[in-house]
């Protein structure tokens, strides 16, 4: 079974139309069916890197995962355009300090890696479709300026790609560029393509599985 996981309705509400929907727990829904005939999940965690862990464990533990594709809109700095797709070739955390503990580096939970990468299979699959890759920050908040570049930031990736890890299920992200960092009229820019681009996600999730 492939998990298609997203942090908000407005990413994944295209690619779930008509898919069942069934309980994960309490209220928490998920939605099952099948793209271009292979059996699929779609669940929606809700912002922030404990929802994307949390109930990415939950599903890890309830169905039989084969591998997870995290899908959904990020802000971006460098040579990016809004509505790009772009396959994510690791991840890490852009609001975690343990430096004061030499042995870590900047963005690295103790006893983690610095930088969670993408499964290479299906990194290289994808790579024939989206030629387009980058490095994703996570964090909880919206960025809206940064002293890194050629990145793109969002709020749950890094956490998806953390528990992808401890639960050793590959992973990769598709992340659509929503707004440009920085930019003038960037979190209006971002309200607009939030409103109006979750087909963009159906489409390419159509072409890479």
């Amino acid at each position: 079974m492939i998990l298609i996981i997203a942090a908000m309705e407005s990413e994944v509400k295209e690619l779930r139309r008509n898919f069942k929907e069934k309980n994960l727990y309490n209220n928490r829904k998920y939605y099952q069916g099948s793209i271009n005939d292979k059996e699929v999940i779609v669940l929606i965690t809700g912002v922030g890197k404990v929802n994307a862990g949390l109930h990415l464990a939950a599903i890890l533990m309830k169905e039989n995962i084969s591998k997870i594709i995290n899908v959904g809109f990020g802000g971006a700095k460098g040579d990016f355009q809004i509505g790009e797709a772009v396959l994510i070739k690791k991840a890490t955390y852009g609001d975690v300090d343990v430096t004061a503990f030499s042995e870590y580096e900047l963005g690295q939970l103790p006893k983690l890696p610095h930088y969670f990468n993408s499964d290479p299979v299906m990194f290289r699959n994808f790579k024939e479709i989206i030629t387009k890759e980058g490095l994703l920050y996570t964090q909880d908040k919206f960025v809206l300026k940064s002293e890194e570049n050629d990145c793109l930031f969002d709020m749950e990736g890094a956490g998806f790609y953390q528990v992808a890890h401890l639960f050793k299920k590959p992973i990769v992200a598709i992340k659509v560029v929503s707004d440009l960092i920085g930019q003038k009229g960037q979190l209006e820019n971002y309200q607009n393509f939030e409103k109006n681009s979750s087909y963009l996600i159906k489409e390419i999730i159509e072409k890479v599985i």
